[in-house]
């Protein structure tokens, strides 16, 4: 059929307009099934996500079966604040000490900071703790010697040697301007707990002493 040049102006435009209706009203039903599908996928969440509880027991539940009480890793902090002792630091020593183990035992060193029974039996007595080896017991007699060490020495790598080591053996060499892989694997350790890096009961390879 033949068109004139007017007429097939008006038919182009004519096809234009319907394409432009036809794509409009397509894409408002694509619209409108991605709202309602996202809307059923939305609401079929949970209304509110879990609270976050505080660092201290961050991921407790992956602790090893003894450390599943939060009231255990609280325990450190609470008796940190305590005698003014960085939690973080005692964290660092338990993990060092016994890698969280709760039975650990080396000789006369028991516990999860590997408090030596014979040597502190007359601390347990002055704190009136039932045991030494009782984990809140042993946690709080490793922090109060910790916290009495901090009072008579320069720092906390001279308390830390002093915790793991001789008395005497450690101020030799401190005064020599040494320090001990312990004392140094500690404070990084704790480091690691502060920045998140360690969840609290990881264990790794034993401290080479």
């Amino acid at each position: 059929m033949y068109r004139s040049k007017k007429e097939t102006k008006q038919h182009l435009m004519y096809s234009t307009t319907t394409l432009i209706i036809l794509s409009t009203m397509l894409g408002g039903m694509v619209y409108q099934l991605y709202k309602t599908h996202t809307t059923t996928t939305i609401s079929s969440q949970p209304t509110s996500l879990p609270t976050i509880k505080q660092p201290l027991i961050k991921k407790i539940h992956q602790a090893p079966i003894a450390l599943k009480e939060k009231t255990l890793i609280e325990h450190v902090f609470d008796e940190s604040y305590k005698y003014s002792v960085d939690p973080y630091i005692v964290l660092a020593v338990i993990k060092e000490e016994s890698e969280w183990l709760v039975d650990a035992k080396n000789g006369d060193c028991v516990g999860l900071m590997q408090v030596n029974k014979i040597i502190h039996e007359s601390r347990r007595t002055e704190l009136k703790l039932k045991t030494i080896d009782a984990p809140k017991d042993n946690i709080t007699l490793g922090i109060h010697y910790i916290s009495e060490l901090q009072k008579k020495n320069k720092g906390i790598i001279l308390t830390l040697m002093k915790y793991n080591m001789n008395h005497k053996d450690a101020e030799s060499k401190y005064n020599k301007g040494e320090t001990t892989y312990y004392a140094r694997k500690v404070i990084n350790t704790a480091d690691d707990y502060r920045r998140g890096v360690l969840e609290y009961g990881e264990r790794t390879e034993r401290t080479k002493k």
